[in-house]
């Protein structure tokens, strides 16, 4: 059962027209199709009874308010619980309906849809389609009203939902797309248009055709038209105007024989805007179609039958879906890494700790590890791995507007080391600032980064882990003590050039309640630094050491999966998976689980040890500098840490 809302107190003429427009939908629909009239009851029957009524086919749902066409809308829709308006798409919310429309307040029709229904995932602003007569089929351009000024990324979107419904509704196969201008060259436009053709023609999920004048619209040879909504109005206005005045002009100066011929037909009916029935609200989560206050009946019998289509192709999931960003939305770009010179072997550990060579490499397979100098702080090796990013990707520090930085171990609590590091590198133009999700941190900072990519904040975003696990280590304790070293390692984040390359998926977990299997009880707010704390052992790290390896193997298990999953790939196409470096027992269950043969797996935990946030773009580097990723290379980042925290991102090379 298709159920299609309709606000039967919308419009200059109702509940006449409204009702009209159901009864002759519902004499056409399939018995599928129910009709539900919303309105005042009494009068909504009173109108209907004028008819005879398909049995079963329309009911009537009470709603004793309506909204008037000079009412302002948002006061309104808030003010106006029982208005037609609002229950309609309270229903529709609901799930009562599957389709709302309205010849009402349009205003107030927006205003609820976005309000009471939402907004689909990465549509920033909602936008009217409205379906334009040509010399061959109807043309869709958006918007036609609901946003008079646009951004750049906001005009996109459109491209992106007008493009889904020229599909799926319209039966266009690669619908064409282009941007209204006052010209077809590139260079053509107002500063935001250029920037808008700039973001289009670089969209491969797009067919883009680039530029297109007011005049190709009536050539009929496109299928979507993208503008803002002051231009779009104007345009609807000016063109359904047009048509009325040709169509009256047709009937007071053509011989009353020919224009009961079927040509002189098929014009007309190309002329009345009445066929195209409403204009749908693109971008909501839900069916919601808008029409003309003074709308016939036939206008209204025409949108109900594009809210059944829209229902039966199930649009709003296709908008759903098309509306958000496909990737890849960014790539990586360079990579750098700072290990100190000092090297602490299990030789050292023997000499102070119960322990031995043996013991260590069997649990761990750490041989050494790198231990940074007084002066070798976090941000001192982090911007020295920035400087390397930046020279492979022939960038200056200028150049950068934003730093991440992953890292369980800061120089201090305030400000963030991603400042100190913003200091060192001298990058005046970039907001800097710290993720801290222990070792899972610059998988979590990569995260952090492709969203201010697809969300335009930047262009060139430095992502940075590192720690200084020497400084929290407890040297007395042998569990804890041999596994920890010191580092940092970085990429660039930028926007992706092209479908192939750059991060295909992202997956972060998070579970709270296994916070105490891998943490550091003291040194925070709840417990500030004192003498006690150093004594208890309290600074230092703590670590349950079975319960981390069985959560370890379990949750880094999951996250590959989920990244592959997300991608639609397998284990067997991954050309090198870069596990975190904690243990090398856990990097091989990990390689098991992913079905990852050791071979394509990169370990250096026996040079470094677990350099938390750090051991991740320290491989990378080195993977690079060694040749093992290419151009092209399917590569998986995988991590866990307290947190208890894991993740993996899955990257194109």
């Amino acid at each position: 059962m298709i159920r299609i809302g309709l606000d039967a107190m919308g419009g200059d003429r109702a509940p006449v027209v409204p009702v009209t427009g159901a009864v002759e939908a519902a004499r056409e629909l399939p018995e599928s199709c129910e009709i539900q009239l919303v309105g005042r009851k009494p009068a909504v029957e009173e109108a209907l009874a004028r008819f005879e009524v398909p049995e079963g086919r329309i009911r009537v749902i009470d709603a004793s308010e309506t909204i008037g066409m000079g009412e302002k809308p948002l006061q309104a829709i808030r003010g106006k619980r029982k208005s037609s308006i609002r229950v309609g798409l309270e229903r529709l919310k609901a799930g009562d309906t599957d389709a709302f429309i309205s010849a009402g307040n349009t205003g107030a029709v927006m205003a609820g849809s976005a309000l009471l229904l939402g907004l689909h995932q990465g549509v920033e602003r909602p936008a009217i389609g409205a379906l334009f007569p040509t010399a061959t089929k109807p043309v869709l351009v958006l918007d036609a009203g609901a946003n008079i000024d646009c951004k750049p990324r906001e005009l996109r979107g459109f491209a992106h939902i007008g493009a889904v419904y020229a599909r799926d509704v319209l039966g266009r196969h690669s619908p064409s797309v282009g941007l209204l201008n006052i010209g077809e060259e590139e260079e053509k436009g107002n500063e935001a248009v250029r920037e808008t053709y700039a973001l289009l023609k670089s969209d491969q999920q797009l067919n883009f055709v680039g530029n297109v004048e007011g005049t190709d619209i009536l050539r009929g040879e496109l299928d979507v038209v993208v503008c803002d909504g002051f231009v779009g109005n104007v345009l609807l206005k000016f063109y359904e105007t047009v048509a009325h005045l040709f169509a009256g002009f047709l009937e007071r100066e053509i011989e009353p024989e020919l224009l009961q011929t079927p040509g002189m037909g098929r014009v007309f009916k190309i002329l009345d805007y009445s066929e195209y029935g409403g204009a749908p609200l693109l971008g909501v989560k839900g069916v919601a179609i808008i029409c003309h206050g003074s709308s016939p009946a036939r206008a209204i019998k025409n949108a109900i039958f594009v809210a059944v289509q829209a229902v039966k192709v199930h649009l709003s999931q296709h908008i759903r879906r098309g509306s958000r960003m496909k990737r890849p939305i960014a790539q990586l770009v360079g990579t750098g890494r700072y290990t100190p010179a000092k090297v602490l072997d299990n030789a050292y550990f023997e000499s102070i700790l119960d322990t031995s060579d043996e013991w260590i490499r069997e649990r761990s397979g750490i041989r050494e590890r790198r231990i940074a100098e007084k002066h070798e702080t976090l941000a001192f090796m982090g911007a020295a791995s920035c400087r390397q990013v930046l020279d492979d990707a022939g960038l200056t520090p200028l150049d950068v507007d934003g730093i991440v930085l992953g890292t369980a171990s800061p120089d201090r609590l305030l400000p963030s080391t991603a400042c100190d590091i913003q200091a060192e590198l001298e990058a005046h133009n970039a907001a800097a600032f710290d993720v801290a999700a222990a070792c899972s941190g610059f998988l979590y900072s990569l995260s952090v980064a492709e969203g201010m990519i697809a969300s335009g904040t930047a262009e060139n975003v430095l992502v940075v882990g590192g720690d200084r696990l020497s400084t929290i280590a407890d040297y007395t304790d042998r569990t804890t003590a041999v596994l920890f070293g010191d580092g940092a390692g970085a990429t660039l984040v930028q926007p992706a050039t092209n479908s192939e390359r750059g991060i295909l998926s992202t997956y972060l977990k998070t579970d709270g309640r296994l916070a105490e299997l891998l943490y550091r009880p003291g040194g925070g707010g709840n417990r500030p630094p004192d003498e006690e704390m150093l004594k208890d052992g309290s600074y230092f790290i703590r670590m349950a050491g079975r319960e981390v390896f069985k959560n370890a193997v379990r949750s880094m298990a999951d996250a590959c999966n989920q990244a592959l999953q997300l991608a639609g790939l397998s284990g067997a196409e991954v050309d090198v998976l870069i596990p975190h470096q904690a243990n090398i027992r856990i990097i091989e269950a990990t390689a098991k689980h992913a079905h990852v043969p050791m071979d394509k797996v990169y370990v250096n935990v026996d040079r470094y040890g677990n350099t938390s946030a750090a051991s991740i773009p320290i491989a990378l580097d080195e993977c690079v500098r060694e040749g093992r990723i290419k151009e092209g290379s399917l590569v998986l980042f995988v991590a866990f840490g307290g947190g208890f925290t894991w993740a993996s991102v899955l990257v194109r090379w």
